[in-house]
């Protein structure tokens, strides 16, 4: 045991030294093993000195996680997992990404013009290389950064003294929370906070993700269905008159409602049509990408519940009233 501490120890040891001794400084290639000069001087060259530093940061995070994850084994309730999960990780690193959102963008760098030597140790390395080189210069990792980063950013900054990624780790415990009710057999069947409510509804969402016997031809059918399936779920339990407040207080405030004309605008969902077509050609023999776009239009009506939901339900259009007065 001690003999596999110490082999530990070393391992992280001089991984961190790869990560964290070029945060400044002139980049060595003879030093630079696993990240490649390419990628420290992507790092660098981000406007906040300080960025630099991302991935000794990260890596440190995860270096100090080891009473972390000794808690994670030890607890048994569900949200307490959650909040460990977020407190420990999702908000630290979230801060830091929020902090340097340069840090997509010079990861993609990475990616795209990798010299470091990390397939030189790999067993087979001299054949997974060229695997991968191949794969980096189909992906249209442009527009996969600018996805990804926009959606990341959205959640960052505050609004009305709302930290919104804060705000957004307290709906992911309060989804867990819900998670928790639902497999509880003692949890009241009719309440808001449970997927039993509408127990039929959510059963046919998982039932819509069968993908055992969809060929190619049908994938258009297939994101149909899954689409159907999941806003009849959404709309039965954000549009129940009964718990609408509780779901607007819960999961729909100025932070999420900002989020999500981030995610929905015009400009992204042409972004993610365009990530999900260049994936698609990579993963599959068709080249030609199925015509899913009225069931992504769709799926996008969800982004905002007021519209989403109807006139009938009032709770949402207060909520996007109030979050546009401050914004004002």
């Amino acid at each position: 045991k001690q003999w596999y501490q110490r082999r530990v120890e070393q391992a992280l040891a001089y991984v961190e030294q790869q990560l964290c001794v070029h945060a400044v400084g002139e980049c060595d290639p003879t030093d630079s093993v696993i990240l490649g000069c390419n990628c420290v001087n992507a790092f660098q060259e981000q406007s906040k000195i300080e960025c630099a530093a991302v991935p000794c940061t990260l890596f440190s995070i995860v270096k100090s996680s080891g009473p972390v994850l000794k808690q994670l084994v030890e607890e048994d309730s569900w949200e307490r997992l959650a909040e460990i999960v977020l407190d420990n990780f999702y908000i630290p690193v979230t801060t830091i990404l929020c902090y340097c959102p340069g840090a997509f963008s010079a990861t993609a760098t990475c990616a795209a013009d990798y010299d470091g030597q990390l397939f030189m140790f790999m067993e087979n390395g001299t054949d997974i290389e060229p695997v991968y080189r191949e794969v980096i210069d189909k992906l249209d990792l442009d527009t996969i950064t600018e996805v990804v980063e926009t959606l990341f950013t959205a959640s960052c900054g505050e609004i009305d003294g709302v930290n919104c990624y804060r705000r957004h780790a307290e709906t992911i415990v309060e989804t867990v929370r819900i998670l928790a009710n639902s497999v509880n057999t003692e949890y009241d069947p009719t309440a808001c906070d449970t997927i039993k409510r509408h127990q039929a509804l959510f059963e046919d969402y998982m039932n819509a993700w069968d993908y055992s016997t969809v060929d190619s031809t049908e994938l258009k059918k297939y994101v149909n269905r899954l689409v159907n399936a999941f806003l009849n779920m959404e709309r039965a339990n954000i549009c129940d008159e009964d718990c609408a407040e509780y779901f607007a207080d819960t999961f729909y405030g100025c932070c999420a409602k900002h989020a999500m004309e981030v995610f929905s605008s015009d400009r992204m969902q042409r972004k993610v049509m365009k990530v999900l077509k260049n994936v698609y050609k990579l993963v599959s023999n068709d080249e030609k990408f199925p015509n899913v776009n009225k069931a992504i239009k769709k799926y996008y009506s969800i982004y905002d519940f007021e519209k989403f939901c109807g006139s009938d339900i009032t709770v949402y259009k207060e909520v996007n009233d109030m979050c546009d007065a401050i914004v004002a």
